[in-house]
């Protein structure tokens, strides 16, 4: 049996679904890409999932206790993920923890909402191909008004039915940034940071770790703009700079809506 699931490989929403379908009597037997292939089995099997480096033997194991079922090669994280399952009493009945890699897995569900966001993007252009020949063919014919109103349509379900897919991976892709705080390379609030009257730029290395700070500019009265990308707010921003600063210095924000102050 084959079913085809759009899901973060690793994640505990893949193994808690693998491990239904095993109670169910369909133990995995394959993964390929969004594809899983399964296999009826009469035995109690509990599965774990594991990332492991692409060179990693995989075929067999050295724990009898542990039968590896599948694996799956990502390109983006370059890593593999290793099924097993276990037929063990004691894991089958929950005993033993489960370890996360909850940086890794946030790679893999980048890689995953990026790939999907490339098939919405390649239907797209190739819809734009296929719509052009077909509105000279349509012209040609003189085809009725309703025929031109085709192609938008499919267009529209495709990008709706693609956007579907991606939605859920991208709400666990910012609940595992929250979780790890890491939000490189993602977008977040900016906030212009206006200091006046400063005797020379600020240290601003203790708090780093607030965000990306990045100086626009300065003028020759001791004034300095700084944007900073953070999901803090404007209270957290001036609580954070306030002991770096001298007494006499003058904190202005203007948040990333434009409001002054927020």
């Amino acid at each position: 049996m084959q079913r085809y699931r759009n899901v973060i490989k690793g994640s505990a929403a893949e193994l808690n679904w693998l491990n239904a379908m095993a109670k169910k009597g369909w133990l995995l037997a394959d993964v390929h890409g969004s594809r899983y292939d399964f296999t009826p089995t009469t035995t109690n099997y509990r599965l774990f999932t594991e990332y492991v480096p692409v060179d990693v033997e995989t075929t067999a194991t050295t724990n009898a206790v542990f039968t590896v079922l599948a694996t799956a090669t990502l390109k983006q994280p370059a890593i593999k993920v290793l099924y097993t399952g276990t037929t063990d009493p004691k894991l089958l009945a929950g005993i033993g923890t489960v370890t996360k890699d909850d940086p890794l897995q946030l790679k893999v569900a980048l890689g995953l909402r990026n790939h999907l966001w490339n098939l919405v993007n390649v239907w797209t252009l190739g819809w734009v191909v296929a719509f052009t020949v077909m509105l000279m063919v349509l012209v040609g014919i003189q085809a009725p008004g309703w025929a031109f109103e085709v192609g938008p349509i499919i267009w529209l379900i495709g990008v709706v039915l693609g956007i579907s897919q991606i939605v859920p991976i991208h709400r666990q892709v910012r609940q595992l940034r929250r979780q790890l705080q890491d939000y490189d390379d993602a977008w977040r609030p900016t906030w212009h940071i206006f200091l006046y009257k400063m005797p020379a730029a600020p240290d601003l290395t203790p708090i780093e770790d607030l965000g990306a700070w990045r100086l626009v500019g300065q003028d020759h009265h001791g004034t300095y703009w700084y944007d900073l990308q953070t999901m803090g707010n404007e209270a957290t921003i001036r609580e954070a700079l306030q002991p770096l600063l001298p007494p006499h210095t003058e904190i202005r924000i203007l948040s990333n809506l434009g409001l002054w102050p927020l």
